[in-house]
């Protein structure tokens, strides 16, 4: 039996009151007592468990109950999703963005639960958590420089296999896409991750043009760059109106600013980065935020 298993009765054990021995544990486990005083060890000096020893009762216990055991393994789906996360926050022009990006990767390499920061952070929305195991894969195959074998469909509802040379993500308008080589078109083509249904990674090689890719992105393909931005009018205070915010913007009077972005969703936690703020318009911006405050509050009751 692992020694996961056995911490995880130790744990229990102590939970309960039952004041585990070395003697216990080696008599339960079939182990020698020498591995059942390892297993404390690792108890106390490895997972920092405020573990002692009890006289008075002939056997161990927490003095702090509010000890938990760490999360010792993590599945590959969820290293994925955590390095997704780490990512995502990584992008936010948040104070705690990057420290939170940190956690999330500590989490990866660690393996380690790590407290959640007291100061609430934005509510961050993920696009297309299904393209998420896609995600990984493809960025994986970028790294190696090989061709992959896609199964899309387009925004026709026509599904094709494509072998594709990879160039590089992009995420634009809260959707991720993959800019890659199509043989089947013999061109750059801009690839929706969510619509991509399976893939294949091959072990044949490719040569990326970047000059080509600069030209694909400046000029073949003007309509899906040149969308034009939401506007937003945002009430702010003289005093908290930002020297270099990272969108566009104007400002048209004493207080008011006008933001130019793509993604509302990386705006809205923007502007919960500010002091204070309040959306003049437009509406659907005003009822976005307030639905993500009710929300926000509805996790701290």
């Amino acid at each position: 039996m692992s020694n996961l298993h056995r911490i995880q009765w130790i744990d229990k054990e102590i939970r309960a009151q039952r004041y585990p021995n070395c003697h216990e544990i080696s008599s339960h486990f079939e182990i020698s007592y020498r591995q059942a005083s390892r297993d404390i060890e690792y108890l106390r000096y490895s997972l920092q468990a405020p573990i002692a020893y009890s006289q008075e009762n002939q056997g161990y216990y927490y003095e702090d109950s509010a000890f938990v055991l760490p999360a010792l393994y993590l599945s590959d789906e969820e290293k994925n999703l955590l390095s997704f996360l780490a990512e995502k926050y990584s992008t936010l022009h948040h104070p705690q963005g990057h420290r939170i990006a940190e956690i999330f990767d500590r989490l990866i390499i660690e393996r380690e639960k790590k407290k959640a920061i007291s100061k609430g952070p934005p509510i961050i929305s993920l696009p297309q958590l299904q393209s998420i195991p896609c995600y990984h894969h493809i960025r994986e195959a970028i790294q190696k420089n090989v061709k992959i074998e896609i199964e899309y469909t387009n925004k026709n509802q026509e599904r094709r296999i494509r072998l594709v040379h990879l160039y590089q993500f992009l995420e634009k308008y809260n959707y991720f896409y993959l800019i890659a080589w199509c043989e089947l078109k013999n061109a750059l083509r801009i690839f929706r991750l969510d619509r991509i249904q399976s893939m294949k990674t091959t072990s044949d090689g490719f040569t990326k043009d970047n000059a080509q890719l600069q030209i694909y992105l400046h000029e073949e393909d003007p309509h899906f760059l040149a969308l034009k931005p939401y506007t937003a009018n945002i009430k702010i205070s003289q005093e908290s109106i930002p020297s270099n915010p990272p969108y566009e913007c104007v400002q048209i009077s004493q207080d008011i600013v006008q933001f130019q972005f793509y993604d509302s969703e990386k705006f809205i936690q923007y502007l919960l980065t500010l002091p204070s703020f309040q959306v003049q318009s437009p509406k659907w911006l005003k009822e976005k935020v307030r639905e993500r405050f009710h929300t926000y509050w509805k996790l701290h009751e």
